[in-house]
């Protein structure tokens, strides 16, 4: 049986998916935006994460795909929500601002 949705994604360095509850979880070598761990002093200092981390702002919520591009990724909740962040370069986070966001954002657009 094939599954519709995705639960790994591998950008430029790091990967995002999920456990097996719906949590969202990054690991990897790229820089804080990727990650989500909050705004940073240095959006663009590149660090690893060796384990496999929760996205703090996306505890509560449970993930049923994700995607990735080289600077971004992509989040689809079970309620239908879509949610990214990353390097927003070229709108490809969705907003309407077009700016980087370092903690996973819902895409008003698709509400």
């Amino acid at each position: 049986m094939l599954r519709r949705e995705t639960p790994l994604a591998v950008g430029h360095g790091f990967c995002v998916f999920l456990d097996a509850e719906g949590r969202l979880l990054t690991c990897g070598y790229n820089n804080e935006l990727i990650h989500a761990v909050g705004p940073a002093a240095d959006p663009n200092a590149l660090f690893e994460i060796v384990l496999p981390t929760l996205v703090p702002s996306m505890q509560a919520r449970r993930i049923v795909s994700v995607a990735a591009g080289e600077r971004h990724c992509l989040a689809l909740s079970r309620e239908g929500e879509v949610y990214s962040w990353g390097d927003g370069t070229d709108g490809s986070l969705g907003h309407a601002d077009g700016g980087e966001r370092a903690v996973p954002s819902r895409i008003e657009s698709l509400s």
